[in-house]
């Protein structure tokens, strides 16, 4: 498996904020106890940010228009509903293209705990998948992980520097 690639942009550096970052935090903090949701303010503002930096992290262009089926990432065809249609406690799915061929498959799940995760990597590892858990999602972000399912032998960046 490759190097872990950063997915969200520049590292957190210590020092002073920009005076755009101090008043996202009192508009945030503003919030708190008030009328709306700070949570969902991030997550509505921060998730088409996250998903551009997991479309070039992993080099994958779009999502497929056709079946989600993980069969596909072998190159064989769904014969719905089959076996490989979705990993154990599957939510918000979808199949993804690299040069327009199926490349992985991203899953992002509320509430994963250790027996469901043993789950998934044991029925990938049956079927010649791999998994990784990811501590971010675009799919309500600081609510969801993200899951990506590979080829056992395939470079989930695509193999690119």
């Amino acid at each position: 498996m490759s190097e872990r690639k950063p997915m969200m942009g520049r590292h957190l550096t210590v020092g002073r904020l920009t005076e755009d970052e101090s008043e996202l935090i009192r508009t945030v903090r503003s919030l708190i106890g008030g009328e709306g949701s700070p949570t969902r303010a991030f997550a509505e503002g921060i998730k088409y940010h996250m998903l551009e930096s997991f479309k070039k992290g992993y080099d994958v262009d779009k999502v497929t228009s056709g079946r989600k089926c993980l069969k596909r990432l072998k190159n064989k065809h769904c014969t719905h509903p089959c076996s490989e249609h979705a990993i154990p406690g599957a939510d918000h799915s979808d199949l993804w293209l690299r040069d327009g061929k199926p490349a992985l498959a991203t899953y992002h799940i509320y509430d994963i705990g250790w027996g469901k995760l043993q789950e998934i990597v044991d029925w990938c590892r049956e079927r010649g998948y791999e998994a990784s858990v990811v501590a971010w999602s675009w799919y309500f972000p600081t609510s969801t992980v993200m899951v990506v399912i590979t080829r056992q032998d395939e470079d989930p960046y695509g193999g690119r520097p």
